[in-house]
């Protein structure tokens, strides 16, 4: 210890101060009192200061470094003591020196007199936390800082524990595990929770080790469908320590739920499919009918929802008609995604059976009114219906509308299905039918819990009655054969069929270009149409002589083509203004969406007691759209056409263009005769 002395002498007080500093290492105890000699000119005055003890502040207890393992309680200790009656307040710390980082957690400082004790608590234990570590303690007012000695922290444990992940079966899957150790460890994956995994066939593990970092990969192929959970516990033997990872579950991707199939009529709309699937982030459904990939539309729409393991996708179909019907089946695609190289699954598919009514035994008479069914009495009657789905009829029940199946003759009936059409066709027959037979039947086809019904319309005669071909509807490139059946009292003669267009003139089809006429007898005609080499026409008609009649009208037949056709509207050319007009288009197929009128590329507006249009629609497919000028002005004159857009397939006809007229006056022609000269 080195001493030295300052004196200092303050004129405005007469005092005089004199200073010793004692430098170096010091001890507790060096000094007990201190004598100071003042010399005043002629007067020398000693004056010695009471005993005094110089204390030492120093830290008695310093942290202990060691290994702590990943998650456990960790706790690091200082402690220093000073002397009762010391009150200044210490200002304690913890530093990492290798990066110099002041700790910020959990600290607690207790004054335990003569000293205080420091706790640094780290909890849980992280990797972070490796490093060397002390204590440092300061005051206000006192020079230096306290530092303890330095505490080497070293953490070991699972650092990355394997992610789960999802895996289409067949593809490769790797689960890395990251561990800190002292030493190169050991590990074991296991399967299961209790299977070991071990390298073999589609299995390896591959381990590197690197200072204090240690990683286990398991590389494996998926072999099937169920989930698996796997673990990795890591052993460091200098430590004499077990490490086990958290848990990671390789999900299966894969159809989890398929489709079902559904039986539906028109009404049953909007109807929705749906198919679940493994849940994943790049996972996408996608949709198909037959062959065919599905895009939302008018009719449709998809929607899908994520909950917890599953997805769920879904078609909604929400329009209901024949060409809903068909076999559906979703596609789950999962993108690529880190080691996972994606992959496609397919459901199997749903039929979707739409049932319907096909109306191909209707009757109608010129004006497309409905005609009943004839039977002559005591001989052979059949009714027969038909409807047709993907799937065969259950069942088919016939009832009259006032009396039991006993009171009619007891019909026997009948049920056939065609695969290749889909229809369920059933028959009531009668080998005797009586007068009672007469009367409505109601046949009703039953598909599960769903139904449809059509009716038929019997009556029974005697003597000489009209018994007209049943309706067809058919492709216009199919054969066509009407046949035309009658009761007659007089003698046959002779018969001839005739065709033409709507409301068009009549045309003989004996010897015409695809038309035969066979069967011609006393109780049947038959008609042969070849739409591939004729002008096919939509009414028919069977006129009949007998010996002593004149030609009679037998039946009035129409022939619906599924191919849609459309007449030019009819033309009426010029006419006066305010004179009422009307122009007429027809269509021939199935049924639409819409019509139109069109004057040039305008749409025509109809507008209340001047211009409006109507549509009629008969059974069948067989339309008619009417324009009409209840006051047509000049300003109505154009070129008229009309448009329609088909139900199925959304497709838009437009008819060719028709001249009408409305000139604001009639040219007219005056002769005068002067002197001889004509003037116009």
């Amino acid at each position: 210890m080195t001493e030295s002395s300052t004196e200092a002498y303050d004129v405005g007080t007469g005092v005089t101060t004199s200073t010793i500093v004692a430098t170096g290492s010091l001890a507790a105890g060096d000094f007990t009192s201190y004598t100071v000699t003042a010399d005043f000119e002629t007067h020398t005055v000693v004056v010695q200061s009471a005993a005094m003890t110089l204390n030492k502040l120093t830290i008695n207890t310093h942290p202990t470094g060691g290994n702590r393992q990943i998650g456990s309680s960790s706790t690091l200790t200082c402690k220093f003591d000073y002397p009762s009656g010391f009150t200044a307040v210490p200002t304690i710390g913890w530093v990492r020196t290798t990066d110099s980082y002041t700790y910020t957690g959990t600290v607690t400082n207790t004054h335990d007199s003569p000293g205080y004790t420091s706790l640094m608590k780290v909890f849980p234990a992280a990797i972070g936390d490796a490093g060397i570590w002390e204590c440092t303690v300061s005051f206000d007012g006192i020079t230096g800082t306290l530092k303890s000695s330095a505490a080497t922290v070293t953490v070991s444990g699972i650092t990355t524990s394997p992610s789960s992940q999802s895996a289409v079966t067949g593809s490769l899957v790797t689960l890395s595990c990251v561990a800190s150790a002292l030493s190169e460890p050991t590990v074991v994956w296991t399967k299961s929770s209790s299977t070991t995994v071990t390298a073999g066939s589609g299995i390896s593990i591959t381990n590197t080790y690197s200072t204090t970092t240690f990683t286990s990969k398991l590389m494996l192929t998926s072999t099937d469908t169920s989930d698996k959970t796997y673990t990795c516990v890591v052993t460091d033997s200098y430590l004499s320590a077990t490490y086990t990872s958290s848990v990671a579950t390789l999900t299966a991707l894969a159809i989890k739920t398929n489709p079902t199939s559904v039986t539906v009529v028109s009404t049953d709309a909007p109807v929705t499919i749906t198919c679940v699937a493994t849940a994943d982030s790049s996972l996408t459904i996608s949709w198909y009918k037959g062959s065919t990939a599905l895009t939302s539309s008018n009719s449709q729409s998809f929607s899908t929802e994520t909950s917890g393991t599953e997805t769920t996708g879904k078609v909604i179909l929400s329009v209901i008609n024949k060409d809903s019907a068909g076999d559906y089946y979703c596609k789950a695609n999962y993108a690529q995604n880190g080691d996972f190289n994606g992959g496609s699954f397919t459901s199997s598919s749903a039929t979707v059976a739409v049932i319907s009514i096909v109306e191909d035994y209707l009757l109608y008479d010129n004006q497309m009114n409905k005609l009943p069914l004839y039977a002559q009495i005591t001989k052979e009657r059949d009714l027969t219906c038909v409807a047709i789905g993907n799937v065969e009829a259950d069942s088919v029940t016939w009832e009259h509308s006032m009396a039991s199946m006993a009171d009619v003759g007891n019909p026997t009936s009948t049920k056939t299905y065609s695969s290749t059409t889909k229809k369920t066709t059933s028959t009531l027959s009668w080998t005797n039918t009586p007068q009672a037979a007469s009367g409505l039947y109601t046949c009703t086809f039953a598909y599960g819990a769903k139904q449809v019904e059509t009716e038929r319309l019997l009556e029974v005669v005697s003597g000489v009655k009209m018994l007209p071909p049943e309706s067809i509807y058919v492709s216009s490139s199919s054969m066509v054969t009407f046949t035309c059946h009658f009761v007659l009292e007089e003698s046959f003669y002779s018969s001839e069929w005739y065709g033409s267009k709507w409301s068009g003139t009549l045309t003989s089809l004996d010897g015409k270009p695809g038309y035969q006429k066979q069967l011609d007898t006393s109780s049947a005609s038959e008609l042969i149409v070849d739409p591939t080499v004729t002008d096919v026409f939509d009414t028919y008609v069977f006129y009949i002589r007998t010996a002593h009649s004149v030609p009679s009208i037998i039946a009035i037949q129409h022939l619906y083509l599924r191919e849609f056709q459309m007449d030019t509207p009819s033309s009426p050319g010029t006419k006066a203004v305010g004179t009422a007009q009307t122009m007429a288009c027809h269509f021939y197929g199935d049924l639409t969406n819409s019509i139109k009128w069109f004057n040039g590329a305008s749409e025509v507006e109809q507008v209340s007691g001047k211009l409006s249009y109507s549509t009629t629609v008969w059974d069948g497919g067989m339309q008619s759209s009417t324009l009409i000028f209840d006051s047509p002005s000049s300003s109505d004159s154009g070129s008229y056409m009309c448009q329609a857009v088909v139900t199925h397939g959304a497709t838009t006809y437009i008819s060719a263009n028709a001249y009408l007229g409305f000139p604001e006056s009639i040219p007219r022609v005056s002769c005068t005769r002067w002197w001889g000269q004509a003037s116009l």
